[in-house]
């Protein structure tokens, strides 16, 4: 019984896993520059709406969202001068600063006695452009027609692509021999300057003083200095180059040219005693328990926002063309807000599932 609960929180772990969508950012139609067209902003505002509006209809919900006109500005800094320095920069840069992986910006212009608009769709990891929309056309209708019939073609570049990689950091450079290597160095000084040296002490603390290390440089506030002396007696720099293993910090010392035929090693375990074992095992039942009926808990509001997003679209996608743009972007936001709670739901009630049964099991 407990292991078809454990294979069943893992299902649903993976598959809150999978509702992990991608962001699209619909930037605002604007002129282009040195431009004169005979275009009020409200026009080119509804045109921005409809690109949005097919881009919606176009992706597949359960993967991606698109941001509404009000989603992009709460994103923005708060101080003005960071503000227009985003709107001055390209829409590459535009996406990076909102974090999303695609972004869409469109321009309107003049060839002779035509109206000209181009749209491009833009991968913001890479800066690769996926995809474009060049059009003329007599009049501003002209154009709503052209987003119309063009722009699901544009979007749908989307699904086809596969995304970058995002950047992955360099790994550290490769310890070299002793004689050229100052951590090799600091290793060998520490040995011969501590009177009656234990290796095999050394080695244990040095293990846990690399994962201690390893652990607070997750994030670059909380990394030590290269200089800074850690535990067990080297420098922060130091350490960051060891492996975590015994086995292996062995096998380096002795690369290095220490003697450590003597040390045997031998993992290290930590017992706590247990006064009143049945009590302990109570507790950790009622635990494990608590979790899972959170969990399930967390997973049906999951399921009942997962239908809620559902209808939610149907109804920004049968809203009839006129009207402003407000309701389109209240309607849109109401759907994105409602798949954010089914993802919360489906990503917190799996994680507190597969927790509970892992205490059932272990405890």
């Amino acid at each position: 019984m407990q292991i078809r609960f454990f294979i069943f929180a893992i299902i649903l772990l993976g598959a809150a896993t999978v509702y992990a969508r991608q962001i699209l950012a619909v930037l605002e139609i604007i002129p282009q520059s040195e431009s004169e067209i005979n275009v009020s902003n409200a026009e080119m505002r509804h045109l921005t709406d409809e690109l949005r509006r097919q881009a919606v209809l176009t992706l597949p919900r359960e993967e991606y969202t698109v941001l509404t006109r009000d989603n992009i500005l709460s994103l923005l800094p708060a101080d003005e001068e960071e503000r227009e320095c985003i709107a001055e920069s390209c829409a590459v840069e535009i996406g990076r600063a909102l974090g999303t992986e695609y972004i869409s910006q469109g321009t309107i212009g003049r060839f002779g006695e035509l109206l000209t608009i181009s749209i491009e769709l833009y991968e913001t990891i890479s800066g690769r452009l996926l995809s474009s929309i060049v059009m003329e056309s007599k009049d501003i209708m002209g154009l709503l027609i052209v987003i119309r019939e063009k722009s699901p073609e544009l979007f749908a570049a989307v699904k086809k692509h596969t995304p970058a990689p995002l950047p992955q950091p360099a790994p550290p450079p490769p310890l070299s021999p002793a004689s050229s290597n100052p951590c090799h160095k600091e290793i060998l000084d520490l040995s011969n300057s501590k009177k009656g040296f234990n290796a095999q002490n050394f080695i244990t603390d040095l293990g846990v003083s690399v994962a201690k290390v390893q652990a607070s440089c997750k994030t670059k506030f909380t990394c030590p200095a290269d200089s800074k002396v850690m535990d067990v007696g080297l420098t922060a720099g130091c350490i960051k180059q060891l492996p975590t293993s015994p086995s292996e910090i062995k096998d380096l010392l002795e690369s290095i040219g220490m003697d450590l035929t003597a040390v045997a090693l031998t993992s290290i375990s930590a017992e706590i005693p247990n006064a009143n074992p049945a009590s302990g095992k109570k507790t950790s039942t009622w635990i494990a328990i608590g979790l899972d009926v959170l969990g399930a808990a967390m997973i049906g509001f999951g399921i009942y926002k997962h239908i809620d997003a559902h209808n939610l679209y149907d109804d920004y996608n049968n809203m009839p063309d006129g009207l402003y743009a407000k309701n389109y972007d209240k309607a849109l936001e109401k759907a994105n807000d409602a798949l954010t709670l089914r993802d919360i739901g489906y990503i917190v009630g799996g994680a507190l599932l597969t927790t509970g049964i892992a205490v059932h099991i272990w405890f």
